[in-house]
Order: C-alpha cells, then sequence, then structure tokens
C-alpha cells in the first residue's frame, strides 16, 4: 500500500480543485457583514494529549516507540501529531489500543498521519516510503494497513483532513480554507479580511492567511 496513492481517495483530491475554479467564475456578492452566515461542516478540532490514568503506560510505550522513528526519519510534528492520535485513542471507551502489540500500534499510527499528510511523496521532506515503514518498525504490510484502516475510521480521517494536517502543510490543503459563506461555497483565503478574521474567530480555519 501507498500512503497517497489509494484508489478510495483518488475522487477526494480532486474535489476541492473543482470547487475553487467554480467560485473563481463567480462574481462576489455584496456582503453584509452584521448578517452573514458563515460556516462549514466542521470546526477545527482542538488537540489533546490528555490521556485516561489507566492508560498512561500504554500510551508512554506505544509514543516511546513512535518517537524513535520520528527523531531517525521525520520530524517533531510529524510526533507530536502522533501524540495526539495516541491520546484520542487512549481516550475511546474501550480503547483499541488496550489490545494488540505496542509496535503493531505504533506504526498502524504513524502510518495513518503519514496517509492523511502523503508522507511518500518524494518532493516533500521528510518522506518516507510505506516499505521502510513496515521493515522499521518490523509489522508485516498487510497487519500494517488494517491496523492503519482501523485508526483512521476510528478517528475518521481523511487525506486532506484538515484536523489531521501537519501544520506546514496547512498552506497546501485547499480543504482547510473552503468555507460557506451565505450559501456559498468559497476559498477564504480569497475573500476580503473581515471575512477572513470572522471564520478564524469561528474556529472554522486555523489562522488568518496573509495578504
Amino acid at each position: 500500500m501507498a500512503l497517497s496513492r489509494r484508489r478510495e481517495d483518488s475522487g477526494f483530491t480532486e474535489r476541492p480543485r473543482k470547487i475553487a475554479m467554480n467560485v473563481g467564475r463567480c462574481s462576489r456578492p455584496a456582503l453584509d457583514y452584521h448578517n452573514i452566515q458563515l460556516h462549514w461542516e466542521n470546526q477545527l478540532k482542538k488537540k489533546s494529549k490528555k490521556v485516561p490514568k489507566e492508560m498512561q503506560d500504554i500510551y508512554l510505550s506505544i509514543t516511546k516507540i513512535t518517537d524513535e522513528f520520528s527523531q531517525q526519519y521525520l520530524n517533531d510534528e510529524y510526533a507530536e501529531f502522533i501524540h495526539y492520535a495516541v491520546a484520542e485513542l487512549s481516550r475511546k471507551r474501550p480503547s483499541p489500543l488496550l489490545r494488540g502489540k505496542h509496535n503493531i500500534w505504533a506504526c498502524a499510527i504513524t502510518h495513518a498521519i503519514g496517509v492523511v499528510n502523503f508522507l511518500d511523496d518524494s518532493s516533500q521532506t521528510p518522506h518516507v516510503k510505506a516499505s521502510k515503514l513496515y521493515d522499521t518498525f518490523g509489522v508485516k504490510p498487510s497487519t500494517v494497513q488494517a491496523k492503519s484502516k482501523q485508526v483512521r475510521n476510528i478517528l475518521k480521517m481523511t487525506q486532506f483532513d484538515k484536523n489531521w494536517t501537519l501544520p506546514s502543510r496547512m498552506g497546501k490543503n485547499p480543504m482547510i480554507w473552503m468555507i460557506s459563506l451565505n450559501g456559498f461555497a468559497v476559498d477564504v483565503r480569497n475573500q476580503p479580511k473581515e471575512i477572513q478574521e470572522i471564520a478564524f474567530e469561528k474556529g472554522l480555519i486555523p489562522y488568518i492567511p496573509d495578504s
């Protein structure tokens, strides 16, 4: 399995491009900033490393393994997002981490974050091939793929997922910047600063983009 070339994701990657093109052809409506309707399907989720007391040992065991991999092949922001994913899985009731080997979970969670962020894309740094992932963690590809799919299902991860996109890749993710403005899907980066500020205050975008 390649981290960024799954058939099930092929349609999803094209969708924001099409929306942006359609919006670009439309004239911008006059805006009443006092009566504006601004929303999207989901607000950005706040990340947390909070873990139940009974899951602390498992959390530390798994993140110790992922940290070693991150230090050798990835970077600090990958390591942090992997921690967030392990913590969120630890908070599930019951937690899936209670069953299974920790190195398998470590590999699967790293793989899942990699799927969202196209980790095997050689044009970006860092990048790691799936085969390197399997070999380093010492886990069979089929096992990793199954567990990674489980992780992504539980945490509702998809490619271009705005909640699991690394901070350094947010500017390249069109889905992060798509909002509904008075019923129209628009790229907030092309909207007036006032709209961007409202979207940020509502938690719809991670930061106010540069002009």
